[in-house]
């Protein structure tokens, strides 16, 4: 059961975790910034991290959909899950109300639609007909 759980529940979980325990602005707050060869000084904020980190979780799902078990039907209902506590929690938690949470929202729904769709080409990929199931030619 474990192993169904969606990673995009990750970037969740840290998300309300740091709302939880630190100040709601803390996504606005540099990590580091890095020198460019331009002279601008380019700075990673704790919001783009979980961006970060919310990509890292899709591609994790991109690559568990290409694999077709019996379990990926518990995943996909997982991960609609995952989905729809994202949409409630963006529209009524007011720490949640920014565009990080947004933009993590979309990841998981984007994880939601290639899982579905990745799963769906890869089980009719997997169907084959021999000339004994085929019908008459007309």
């Amino acid at each position: 059961m474990l192993r169904n759980i969606p990673y995009t529940l990750v970037p969740l979980v840290i998300f309300n975790l740091v709302i939880l325990f630190a100040d709601t602005m803390v996504w606005d707050n540099v990590i580091f910034t890095l020198p460019l060869f331009s002279g601008v000084d380019w700075p990673l904020r704790v919001g783009d991290l979980m961006v970060i980190v919310g990509l890292l979780a899709l591609m994790g799902e991109v690559f568990r959909a290409t694999n077709v078990a019996k379990n990926a039907v518990t995943n996909h209902l997982l991960s609609i899950i995952v989905l729809i506590v994202y949409v409630i929690e963006f529209v009524v938690v007011g720490d949640a109300a920014n565009s990080t949470f947004f933009i993590l929202t979309m990841i998981t729904l984007i994880d939601v639609l290639t899982g579905v769709v990745v799963t769906l080409r890869l089980a009719t990929r997997d169907v084959t007909f021999s000339g004994d199931h085929l019908p008459p030619p007309h």
